[in-house]
């Protein structure tokens, strides 16, 4: 009986411990008349080969152009080009 609610409480531990599952939100997608498309997506990872898994999972057309932009709390600000 002892053993029987350790793996219980192990158990029920494992369950309610925070995951740091990635999240992916589509936050707004076009779709031309020649099928190119444009995805823009808000991510909580800032690790490269995770997000280019995930634009590899996008819908897209073969021999048409598919752009994904990813963004997160953690993006660096572009600077305007000095001429």
């Amino acid at each position: 009986m002892k053993k029987l609610l350790l793996i219980l409480i192990v158990f029920a531990a494992a369950c309610s411990a925070p995951t740091n599952k990635t999240e992916f939100n589509q936050i707004e997608y076009f779709k031309s008349e020649s099928k190119d498309r444009v995805f823009c997506i808000y991510t909580t990872s800032t690790d490269k080969e995770e997000i280019s898994n995930y634009a590899r999972t996008l819908m897209h057309t073969s021999g048409k152009t598919t752009i994904a932009f990813f963004y997160n709390e953690k993006a660096k600000r572009c600077k305007k080009p000095q001429y």
